[in-house]
């Protein structure tokens, strides 16, 4: 238990690396995942992160969206120390309670190593299956009070069951016949958030962890601001909440390689980040078709038309913004990159390595990159006093 509480509360080091398992090209299906968890624990990654996806933009000939909650289960039992979290789940397509439930049968059954990512959620995983699209206030007011009950239900047996009257959620005389979870007094909970004032406050007040994507160093400083802000407010230490950072590192010195990543790092750009564009005063054109990624609908992200309007709109973002979100280039200048989001406050790197060639940014990882962040921060523990004095 002794090696788990060290993982739990942070890496060996100080510097936490996640790897996200499919989700992005090339897709996997879920035997794949699989086995590349299995590789990233002995690769030395801390977390294994899946998508909670029912649909994504894609090729349709391609199955890449398994149940990230069943995939964890089965890499449980084939790991021992690395932590599993979903990148992320929206909090609107299951109840709590039975959220509760699967989450304290794979904290039992990986022995503590479980993590809940969880926010909004998109339009296309809501509207199709007939659950509705709230707007953005409302969603991240339910949020708040969906985390509240799970904690609440994390808690409790049936010796002392659970009453709850919320705007949005009910309970009366409830429990969740589980097991006692190894994680108390619950499980961690990081929220995806990118831009909004009301989700970041929220991360400040109840989050474990802050899951952004596709951030300037910036706005990171400025979104991060807001969060510890919150956190005083709340009575909370600023740094109990972990800030992440979303890397899409693309290691390579190959030109065509390097030219086809920024082409699709400027899509995702576009579509996932219309956000991020304005600050940079950048003018997107418009489109017939809704592109912004959390509202584009099930029809739009399977319309030919639609995603050659957001090819076109891709164009308009400068190669300088790319550079901003993304390190491209050889190994070294890859762990410069990261070492500048280090001293911006991030303590978790979750590295989407899809971009450029898989192969290659996986390669680099686990055998310069990684290694080299152990060594420095070893030494640290060794020489320098504990990284934790």
């Amino acid at each position: 238990m002794d090696e788990l509480r060290k993982y739990h509360f942070g890496s060996m080091y100080g510097l936490k690396f996640g790897l996200i398992l499919g989700g992005q090209p090339p897709k996997a299906r879920a035997t794949d995942i699989v086995e590349q968890g299995i590789q990233a624990e002995k690769d030395g990654y801390d977390y294994a992160w899946i998508c909670d996806h029912l649909l994504d933009i894609g090729p349709p000939e391609e199955p890449w969206n398994p149940d990230p909650w069943a995939t964890f289960g089965y890499l449980a039992a084939e790991t021992r120390r690395i932590r599993f979290c979903t990148s992320v789940t929206d909090y609107q397509k299951t109840h709590p309670g039975k959220l509760t439930q699967i989450l304290a049968t794979l904290d039992e059954l990986s022995r503590g190593r479980i993590t809940l990512g969880i926010s909004t959620g998109e339009a296309m995983n809501n509207v199709p299956f007939g659950v509705p699209w709230e707007k953005a206030s409302l969603r991240v007011e339910q949020l708040g009070e969906y985390i509240e009950v799970i904690r609440l239900l994390w808690t409790v047996r049936n010796t002392s069951p659970a009453s709850f009257q919320g705007k949005h959620y009910s309970l009366q005389d409830a429990w969740v016949d589980i097991t006692r979870a190894a994680q108390q007094p619950h499980l961690p909970i990081y929220i995806g958030a990118f831009a909004s004032p009301r989700l970041l406050e929220l991360i400040g007040r109840v989050g474990d962890g802050w899951f952004p994507v596709f951030i300037t160093p910036e706005l990171y400083q400025e979104k991060l601001k807001i969060i510890h802000a919150a956190a005083k407010k709340a009575g909370r230490q600023p740094d109990t909440v972990e800030a992440t950072h979303y890397v899409t590192p693309v290691v390579s010195r190959d030109s065509k390689t390097i030219e086809e990543a920024t082409r699709n790092l400027k899509i995702s750009i576009a579509s996932i980040c219309p956000f991020l564009c304005r600050a940079e005063g950048i003018k997107l054109p418009s489109s017939a078709h809704q592109l912004n990624y959390q509202k584009m609908t099930s029809s739009e992200i399977i319309s030919k038309d639609a995603m050659e309007d957001l090819s076109r709109m891709a164009e308009y973002i400068p190669d300088s913004l790319v550079s901003k979100v993304a390190p491209i280039g050889d190994a070294d200048y890859v762990i410069s990159w990261l070492e500048a989001r280090k001293r911006l406050g991030a303590k978790h790197m979750v590295i989407g390595p899809g971009f450029g060639l898989p192969e290659e940014n996986l390669r680099a990882l686990s055998e310069q990159i990684l290694p080299y962040f152990r060594d420095q921060e070893a030494d640290s523990v060794h020489f320098g006093g504990s990284e934790y004095a």
